[in-house]
């Protein structure tokens, strides 16, 4: 029996939710929030223990999914503790893009039933039913241990049984056993048969004098790819900028540890770092990003901005847009002449840990007319993006001095 937390969107879920709960209730144990959820119990505080303990997760991807932030955020907490996550597509629902490459069960006509059976399947088959995946994994390979921790066990003890009772040859410290216990017989390779019990044993003669030459055996190596060249990288280590980036406003280098780290120096006005050749076509922007102090921030400086394939003054562009209030990122692209022709063409919620100064790494992908971004490694958004705009510079601007900047790298993509 697995303990299954459903991960669903109130706005268009619900009556799903409730329907697979009855059904796999029949099976498992069930966590639906209305159903299990006391009067008067702190519900975020409980959500955050059921994901824990659950060894599975069924994720209702509905048209309210896509928006709903705290579906992110239960997949990524149980998707950090390594849960079964299943999802189950509503009709035609695309996929969440930080679902990746996971196969979902399709729900079709309303049919709870045979979905459901679908996911008791997956269960059975991917180990949700009490143990992990993992520990499934690791039983035949702790079986084996054992029984050769077992083999070697008894092998030892024929051998100290056998203590020798019969003569023995001074000489050749070879014994006679006159024992008649059953020895466990061992056949080994030719090269590795050992000699007869009675042939004499080398002598070693050593010479105090003796010069002995050690020839040093040359280290293997195993070939390795060269490292994909950057087009551009700025870790701020040596408080100084490259001399390929552009910095508008007042910026400040600010020790980390052993880190340095990049930011404005007050909230008089926001700051640009512009870097990169308008030739460039299809490359990655990577860069380390941290909120020091998400309460200082109001309704017009709540933003960061990375854009791609900059053109013509900064206005023909496409645009990320990570928004640290509502904990979202936002895609716009703008072919005009003015930020009034600004199209927003793909979103996705997020889930930062702002109190514990978590860093988080974006990484943003454009080839040709495809566009991916990835938080923390887990894709978000992959898009056609439709734009007339091949080529471009880079441009990142910053709200505040409760922004800090790192690890700023652009990469070529084939």
């Amino acid at each position: 029996m697995a303990r299954i937390f459903i991960s669903y969107a109130r706005d268009d879920g619900s009556e799903l939710a409730d329907e697979f709960a009855d059904e796999l209730r029949k099976h498992h144990y069930v966590f639906r929030d209305q159903d299990n959820i006391p009067g008067g119990a702190k519900w975020e505080t409980v959500l955050n223990s059921e994901v824990k303990n659950a060894n599975v997760i069924v994720l209702l991807v509905t048209p309210a999914s896509l928006r709903s932030n705290w579906i992110f955020k239960e997949f990524d907490a149980a998707n950090k503790k390594g849960k079964l996550i299943i999802p189950v597509r509503v009709d035609d629902t695309p996929l969440l893009p930080y679902l990746g490459d996971r196969q979902a069960i399709q729900l079709r006509d309303g049919n709870i039933r045979s979905a459901a059976a679908d996911i008791n399947m997956a269960i059975s088959q991917l180990g949700g039913g009490g143990r992990s995946t993992r520990s499934r994994l690791l039983l035949p390979f702790v079986l084996i241990v054992v029984i050769l921790a077992a083999g070697v066990f008894l092998i030892a003890r024929g051998s100290t049984n056998n203590t020798p009772s019969g003569n023995v040859d001074g000489l050749n410290n070879s014994f006679v056993s006159t024992s008649t216990e059953f020895i466990p017989t061992i056949t080994l390779a030719p090269s590795e048969t050992p000699q007869p019990s009675n042939s004499p044993l080398p002598t070693k003669t050593t010479t105090p004098t003796s010069t002995f030459t050690n020839t040093p055996i040359p280290p293997t190596t195993t070939p390795t790819s060269p490292p994909v060249p950057l087009l551009f990288g700025e870790n701020f280590d040596n408080n100084s900028l490259s001399q390929g980036i552009k910095a508008s406003g007042q910026w400040v280098f600010v020790q980390d540890g052993a880190n340095v780290v990049y930011q404005l120096l007050d909230n008089s006005q926001s700051g640009q770092l512009k870097f990169g050749d308008e030739n460039w076509q299809n490359y990655a922007l990577e860069f380390d990003i941290r909120v020091t102090n998400l309460t200082a921030f109001t309704s017009n400086d709540d933003r960061v901005f990375a854009r791609v394939r900059v053109l013509d003054d900064d206005l023909r562009q496409i645009t990320l847009a990570v928004d640290f209030k509502n904990e979202s990122i936002l895609l716009y692209k703008n072919e005009g002449e003015f930020y009034s022709a600004t199209t927003q063409i793909g979103s996705s919620p997020i889930a930062l840990i702002i109190g514990d100064y978590k860093w988080l790494k974006i990484r943003i992908e454009i080839k040709d007319q495809t566009m991916r971004v990835a938080l923390d490694g887990l894709p978000r958004i992959n898009v056609d993006i439709g734009t007339k705009i091949t080529n471009g510079a880079i441009q990142i601007q910053s709200p505040n001095a409760f922004v800090q900047f790192d690890n700023i790298k652009v990469l070529p993509i084939n």
